[in-house]
Parts: C-alpha cells; sequence; structure tokens
C-alpha cells in the first residue's frame, strides 16, 4: 500500500491558492456598460466582477446584485458622484487578456 505525505500536499495547495489571490489583487474587469438610451460605454475597476455580467439596473431581476453594480459606478455618500471614468472606447491599452475579466452591465430606463 502506498503512502501519501499530507503536508506536501497541503503545501502545494496552500501555496497554489495564495498565488491565485495575488492574480486577483492585480485582476481588473473591463465593463462594457450599455443603457438603453444611450451609446455603449466602458470602465475599468480593480478586482473580479464576473458574477455581475449580463446585470441590467432597474430590471428588478436580482436587485441585490443591481445594488452592488450601483455602488461600482456612483458614490452613494457623495451626492452620487461617479467613482469610475467612463470611456467612449474599449480600453485596449488596459486589457490583459490572461488576468483581466470583460463583463456586460447594462441600464433600463
Amino acid at each position: 500500500m502506498k503512502t501519501y505525505n499530507v503536508e506536501n500536499y497541503r503545501d502545494r495547495y496552500i501555496k497554489y491558492y495564495l498565488l491565485k489571490e495575488m492574480e486577483k489583487k492585480d485582476m481588473k474587469t473591463i465593463v462594457i456598460y450599455n443603457p438603453t438610451e444611450s451609446p455603449v460605454q466602458f470602465f475599468v475597476v480593480k478586482g473580479d466582477y464576473t458574477h455581475l455580467h449580463r446585470v441590467d439596473i432597474n430590471s428588478g431581476v436580482d436587485e441585490e446584485k443591481e445594488k452592488e453594480v450601483v455602488q461600482l459606478i456612483y458614490d452613494e455618500d457623495h451626492d452620487w458622484n461617479l467613482k469610475v471614468e467612463f470611456l467612449d472606447e474599449f480600453p485596449v491599452d488596459q486589457y490583459n487578456p490572461k488576468e483581466d475579466k470583460v463583463i456586460v452591465i447594462g441600464f433600463l430606463d
């Protein structure tokens, strides 16, 4: 019967986990903002926001995610000022396809 060194597997898992967490810190999400009455715009946020892909503000489908999108874009504590910089073109110069994510969110009027 073969025996395995549990400590070795545990240490390898911990290293793997820590490397993945470090990658997330550098990761960005490119957001394609697609409102119904305005042209498509883009913005960049640090972190992984793929769980917000295809969320439409004012749709009433998933109010928790809608609220998270609003908090990502607007500063509720300071007169609803924008927290992000909207861009008219996809930020190719900021996008690393090996690390970054791309999502689409919308706004229903």
